[in-house]
């Protein structure tokens, strides 16, 4: 079975349920048995998702979370950071930069040469669940890199599945790093106009800016549970800087 530290960050996503199905899910639509079946492909090892939660705690506790967004650079880029984070865009930045996020969220449909980025620029990987994903699981077990893996809906045993961490891979890290404890979370990079240059939209620019919407409003609702004050805010209101209060 998973071991403490599993069920002491379930304890705290849990408020995050009703955020989900009454927000997210109400909004897109998502399928809830499909997520379940996601988690219930994965396969995840106890042991190896225990390493890295552990792992993380240790380091993300008590400390400065920096989640790195697609328009991050520049000097200002991961400065004042005591760990670095983000979603699977931050891993270019990263790259340009020569230095390794602690962990990245993402969903893991990559294109192989994005992927080799993730393994080479991150430590840890969590990787979300999703009905249309399970089959991204296997190709992301290998040897001496750790992950474990996340989903929108309670975790369906057998599997260690962090459950319900968040909806799109900029507020999973951020909601991660509250229930690990964070002394401080800042956004660098993120807010703003819809922008990836590791995938292609397809023309759903519209729906890209649906969903940065919905990460905000879990952001704000995780912060209110988890005792954190937003302390600063973007000139189009989204949180740039939480502190626990």
């Amino acid at each position: 079975m998973p071991c403490r530290i599993f069920y002491r960050l379930l304890e705290r996503l849990e408020p995050l349920e009703a955020v989900y199905t009454g927000v997210v899910e109400t909004v897109m639509g998502h399928p809830r048995h499909r997520e379940t079946a996601a988690q219930l492909r994965a396969s995840a090892d106890p042991l190896e998702t225990c390493e890295a939660l552990a792992w993380l705690l240790e380091l993300v506790e008590g400390r400065r979370v920096c989640i790195i967004g697609p328009r991050a650079g520049g000097q200002e880029g991961g400065s004042g950071c005591e760990v670095l984070a983000g979603p699977e865009a931050a891993v270019l930045w990263a790259a340009s930069r020569g230095v390794r996020l602690h962990y990245t969220t993402g969903d893991g449909d990559l294109d192989p040469l994005l992927a080799s980025s993730i393994q080479a620029y991150t430590r840890v990987y969590i990787l979300h669940l999703h009905g249309d994903n399970w089959w991204v699981t296997t190709p992301w077990r290998i040897a001496g890199f750790m992950r474990a893996y996340s989903s929108q809906v309670r975790p369906a045993a057998p599997n260690p599945v962090l459950a319900p961490l968040g909806y799109t891979d900029g507020d999973r890290a951020a909601v991660l790093a509250m229930a690990l404890e964070a002394e401080s979370i800042v956004f660098q990079g993120f807010w703003g106009q819809p922008l990836a240059r590791h995938k292609s939209w397809e023309g759903s620019r519209g729906v890209k800016a649906l969903k940065l919407k919905l990460a905000r409003r879990v952001v704000e609702e995780a912060a209110r549970y988890m005792g954190y004050k937003i302390r600063m805010r973007s000139l189009s209101g989204e949180p740039l800087w939480l502190e626990k209060a």
